[in-house]
């Protein structure tokens, strides 16, 4: 199996075996506070500086990219808060994801008014 990702302005690029989706998870820190990790967006070609910056951007929280921890390769962006509807709406919405390769949002809450 292999998968095709073409990108605006790029010729296409063929990666060989499964594409792992991009995963987005919550964790309870100290107290009530809760941190947003998403890991594996550099295999959709998703820089995670740039993300990590529109997030920091759009949330108005603090961000931060490091190493990932407890997987074999690749980094985690961590978002303060539970932002897992904002990072949904700009993985799928403006940066045109399919649903299908976002894991981890049906975890997302009800918006508050």
């Amino acid at each position: 199996p292999c998968a095709q990702l073409t990108f605006p302005g790029q010729p296409p690029v063929l990666k060989k075996g499964k594409l792992e989706p991009v995963d987005v998870q919550v964790q309870q820190r100290s107290g009530n506070k809760k941190v947003t990790l998403i890991y594996n967006l550099e295999g959709f070609g998703i820089s995670p500086d740039t993300f990590a910056h529109l997030m920091q951007l759009r949330v108005q929280a603090s961000t931060s990219v490091t190493p990932a921890v407890n997987r074999k390769a690749g980094v985690q962006v961590m978002v303060q808060g539970n932002q897992v509807q904002t990072v949904a709406k700009l993985l799928i919405d403006e940066m045109k994801l399919p649903k299908k390769y976002v894991q981890g949002i049906e975890k997302a809450g009800k918006k508050k008014r």
